[in-house]
């Protein structure tokens, strides 16, 4: 770890303004120890970050996170806690050195996570990722209070995890919105996806399970789904009998651009109540 002071830093994210004054750590590589982040300092990913097993990486508010291109941080087995707040957010954004440049940096990985060390984003932004979260053979990762937007290819991306919570986000103009997915004999079940705004551009959200995968009991609730392709994409492929996922009390509206839909379903015994469905080119199909 390589320590340089720098002042005078600033960058445009958006329409804010993040100025800092703080001294540049760089970071990549393997953590061999557990590190705490403060805003003390503006970090700046140079190569893959890997966090291995019983190697913890707690990211204190208002935290600047760089990372240079092609590079992404990936939490192994390891543990991830961002505690970002409501006035003081934690910031993911791409190491651009020019306004001009508008390549996305890879995202965050999290793999093999489990309920004995909880692992939660709180109050985090993401910008301009080509996937910003991709949450792999998990279960009990939570997003909180996140703002996900401008990605390349997915906001979140659930792979064969369960038991995950998406709650009280913004996740806005990415190609997809969230997407979760169980492989061959696996499962992604017991999910929440609970009072977000998400609006992108092709699927909102987006459940699909393999031959021999499960997605059930998944709860889509409480939240505005709209100006996509599709609002809510949900097959099953699998001949295992996949029941009980519930979409309830959602705001459905503009989505379809002549040729999609609110809601497609192929999936059996879903649950759809008291949702207001609204200006999309064909509600439920």
């Amino acid at each position: 770890m390589v320590m340089h002071a720098k002042t005078g830093v600033s960058m445009l994210l958006l329409t804010v303004v993040l100025q800092s004054y703080s001294q540049i750590i760089y970071v990549g590589g393997i953590m061999n120890e557990s590190q705490t982040w403060t805003s003390d300092f503006t970090y700046v990913v140079t190569q893959d970050l890997v966090v291995p097993n019983n190697v913890k990486l707690i990211i204190e508010a208002g935290v600047v996170v760089k990372i240079n291109y092609n590079r992404g941080i990936i939490i192994e087995n390891g543990i991830l806690r961002i505690s970002g707040t409501q006035t003081d957010s934690v910031y993911f954004i791409p190491n651009h050195s020019n306004p001009g440049q508008n390549w996305k940096w890879r995202g965050l990985i999290i793999k093999n996570a489990d309920a004995e060390e909880e692992i939660f984003l709180r109050y985090t932004k993401f910008v301009e990722a080509e996937t910003a979260i991709k949450i792999e053979d998990s279960y009990d990762v939570s997003i909180e209070n996140a703002s996900i937007l401008n990605c390349q290819n997915l906001g979140v991306h659930f792979v064969n995890s369960s038991a995950c919570f998406i709650v009280n986000s913004n996740i806005e103009n990415n190609y997809d919105g969230v997407e979760i997915i169980a492989g061959y004999l696996e499962s992604s079940s017991y999910n929440v996806i609970y009072n977000c705004i998400i609006k992108n551009q092709n699927h909102n959200i987006y459940i699909f399970g393999e031959d021999g995968g499960l997605t059930h009991n998944n709860l889509i609730g409480g939240n505005l789904i709209g100006s996509g392709n599709n609002g809510i994409w949900i097959i099953n492929k699998s001949e295992l009998i996949n029941s009980g996922n519930i979409i309830e009390h959602n705001l459905i509206l503009n989505n379809g651009e002549g040729a999609g839909y609110g809601l497609f379903l192929a999936h059996d015994s879903t649950i759809i109540t008291n949702n207001i469905f609204w200006r999309n080119n064909i509600a439920i199909f």
